[in-house]
């Protein structure tokens, strides 16, 4: 792949210094365009205190979920960020298009906000639980970007039998 995006979880602090042993790997903590999307990602912060996001992304990239959005765990308690979510709600319409993270394993899957305007897609792909090994292969995402400037993302594939997936289920932010 051309551009290699990543941001650091909470299992990462031990791999800061390998980073620059990957051709074609970007380290995303802030805004960058990328092949004319605009990007944005926030490495895993447990106080959530350096989580700014911009107005009118392309793709949202955060190791952990907004709260109530694709974060329920195996002993159904919701872990998700409450601030990463009143930050989005905040945003409104001007959300992000796409908005991508992992951290709860269990909680693999999609949903969209309300409006309809954003994906949410927890992209784990680890087993249940503590991760021990990887169970799940990538979510795939294409935006196609129109002539008038419009983008069009579509979710073309979300596990890893190859299948188009079906529609995410909405999801009411709170």
């Amino acid at each position: 792949h051309k551009h290699k995006i990543f941001i650091f979880g909470n299992h990462d602090v031990r791999q800061r210094r390998t980073v620059d042993n990957f051709d074609n790997t970007l380290l995303l903590h802030g805004s960058r365009t990328i092949m004319g999307l605009k990007v944005h990602g926030l490495s895993w912060d447990r106080s959530g205190n350096s989580y700014k996001i911009p107005a009118n992304l392309d793709v949202l990239i955060t190791h952990e979920p907004p709260y109530g959005v694709r974060d329920y765990t195996y002993n159904a308690n919701n872990v998700g960020s409450k601030k990463l979510n009143r930050l989005l709600s905040k945003l409104g319409s001007k959300g992000p298009r796409l908005h991508l993270f992992g951290h709860v394993h269990e909680a693999r899957g999609l949903a969209k906000d309300k409006e309809g305007r954003t994906i949410f897609a927890n992209v784990a792909n680890a087993n249940d639980g503590a991760a021990k090994r990887l169970e799940h292969g990538c979510m795939v995402f294409d935006f196609k970007i129109m002539s008038n400037g419009d983008r069009i993302l579509e979710v073309v594939k979300q596990s890893s039998d190859g299948v188009r997936s079906p529609e995410p289920r909405n999801f009411n932010q709170q």
